[in-house]
């Protein structure tokens, strides 16, 4: 994901996308019978850590939010 972002100029977090994955995670586990809180949790931390990855590849130029919609 970082070669798109870079590519396309875009930062390493997209925080309307994070709230979009969150939402999906929480959604997904409700239909099967998980918890959605801890689901969100383990997602939530998943992506702090690929989005440190990615922040880190594009060389921290890229750093802070962008609200893709």
């Amino acid at each position: 994901a970082a070669e798109i972002k870079a590519r396309d100029g875009l930062p390493a977090r997209i925080d309307s996308r994070v709230e979009e994955v969150a939402a999906l995670a929480r959604s997904r586990a409700a239909e099967a019978g998980f918890s959605p809180d801890l689901a969100e949790r383990l997602w939530r931390l998943m992506m702090e850590h690929f989005i440190a990855q990615e922040d880190a590849q594009l060389g921290g130029k890229n750093g802070g939010n962008q609200d893709r919609r």
